[in-house]
């Protein structure tokens, strides 16, 4: 409940961000434009409307609902370039110092997203030019970056007492490094293709409804021709698509929400690049009406903003979705008295932590990660809590001696060691319409006509085939599997 309510903070925050973004960029349009005073009421419409189309999208509104890391990762990359921008402004390098320090909290938490949004701003600031005594400026911009990361002092200091999630185990230098350098997730980095880049595309235009989206590229124009916007121009284009990418570069799946928190910083650039439009048009209509008429053409910008939003609340909302509760906990309420516990997939580990680090469920039972046993420092930390476990951990996975342990209750998977098979288990996942729900049914069905086949268990073959067959219809894995068990 708390991470998940600093979540939605941190997606307020994040819109109010944008909007100031979008505000600002307005107001160096129009005095770029000529027109020194003008109507700031004007300014903060736009940058209203660049907040709220921002905020109600569903890449920033349901990452806001989470308890996950890209609310806050998109709350820090906009922090830092505002910062920027207002230093563009106006010159005043402290903005500079305040943008590393927000830079720095930010490389502490994503550090991927915040690299791909951040590179740019450093190119930027380089070819400014900035004047007067350099050596001094990049001291304390390192100096403000380098405390947002002394963040990751927490690391070992929690580390230290042993907790329940102790990611790496990060009480060494090596095992520090292994964490903050998300090894464990590395594999995922270039697994995605150039084949993903329209869907991307079409998600970024779908996150900013084809108004934002033809505004945005048309406020890209009006920056990119203005000589004295163009290098603010290339910052915010540059960094969007470049965070956009990121999703092409691990592989966007548009059924997993992840994917468009991976989006949410470029949907909130390219939200306050729309502004840039509206007020170029403010500064170009002659006559009298002119405020009147752009004051109206932001406030409509708004309402469409908020008319889109709701159309998507269904989507967004996550009252009575509570299927992954459900499905663990009746799973781990079916386990003996004082068992060992071994799961296989994370998505299991993480409810099993959920359940025992929020709900205080099953405080008897002991449990195991098989294939965290590879990742530093997890079978330590096991064996500081339960030293009698030795026997059954190896460094990579379970010795064979687990199968002869009692009580035992583990999960089934494609590379369960061949003593534990028969005593595996498939997570039996109730019917539903949540679509990540209704994915892990289908791979726990597919599993269980996976491990009938590996026993030999003919009757068992035909119920689940029958069974998976039934809510996956044609797949080509499932009737492989099925030839090669002679079905």
């Amino acid at each position: 409940m708390r991470v998940g309510l600093a979540s939605a903070l941190c997606g307020a925050l994040g819109a109010a961000q944008t909007a100031r973004l979008g505000r600002l960029i307005a107001r160096r349009v129009r005095t770029t434009l000529g027109q020194q005073t003008g109507p700031a009421l004007l300014d903060d419409l736009l940058g209203a409307a660049a907040g709220l189309l921002f905020g109600l999208s569903y890449a920033a509104a349901f990452q806001a609902v989470r308890p996950e890391v890209y609310a806050l990762s998109a709350l820090l990359v906009l922090s830092a370039f505002l910062e920027v921008a207002r230093f563009d402004e106006t010159g005043d390098r402290r903005r500079l110092y305040l943008g590393a320090l927000w830079a720095g909290l930010a490389l502490t938490n994503h550090h991927l997203l915040a690299l791909a949004a951040l590179v740019p701003a450093v190119i930027f600031v380089v070819a400014r030019r900035p004047q007067g005594k350099v050596a001094p400026a990049i001291a304390r911009v390192c100096v403000a970056g380098g405390l947002g990361l002394a963040l990751l002092a927490y690391l070992p200091l929690r580390a230290a007492r042993h907790p329940l999630v102790d990611w790496g185990a990060p009480t060494t230098w090596s095992r520090l490094y292994w964490t903050v350098s998300a090894q464990a997730f590395q594999k995922s980095v270039a697994r995605g293709s150039t084949g993903d880049l329209p869907g991307v595309g079409i998600a970024l235009v779908l996150q900013l409804h084809l108004v934002g989206a033809l505004l945005a590229l048309a406020g890209a124009y009006v920056l990119l021709r203005t000589p004295r916007l163009r290098r603010l121009g290339l910052l915010l284009v540059g960094a969007a698509l470049c965070d956009a990418a990121m999703p092409a570069l691990v592989g966007f799946d548009p059924s997993n929400p992840d994917a468009y928190g991976y989006l949410e910083a470029a949907v909130a650039l390219f939200a306050a690049t729309a502004c840039a439009l509206p007020a170029a048009i403010s500064v170009r209509l002659p006559g009298p009406r002119a405020r009147t008429g752009s004051l109206a053409a932001a406030g409509l910008l708004a309402a469409l903003a908020i008319g889109f939003g709701s159309t998507s609340f269904a989507q967004i909302s996550l009252a009575g979705q509570h299927d992954a509760d459900r499905t663990f906990s009746a799973w781990l309420d079916r386990a003996p008295s004082r068992a060992l516990v071994v799961t296989s997939y994370f998505q299991t580990i993480f409810g099993m932590f959920y359940l025992r680090a929020v709900e205080g469920a099953r405080p008897d039972a002991e449990l195991v990660h098989r294939h965290f046993l590879s990742y530093p420092g997890y079978r330590d930390e096991l064996l500081h809590a339960r030293p009698e476990l030795a026997p059954f951990l190896g460094v990579r996975d379970l010795l064979p001696a687990t199968a002869v342990r009692e009580p035992l209750w583990v999960e089934y998977d494609l590379d369960l060691p061949e003593p534990l098979v028969r005593r595996a288990q498939v997570i039996p996942v109730a019917e539903t319409a949540e679509p990540q729900a209704r994915r892990m049914a289908a791979w726990q069905a597919f599993l269980a006509v996976h491990r009938a086949c590996r026993i030999g268990a003919q009757g068992e073959v035909r119920q689940t085939l029958a069974a998976a067959r039934a809510l996956l219809g044609k797949s080509p894995e499932l009737e492989t599997l099925a030839a090669t068990c002679g079905r």
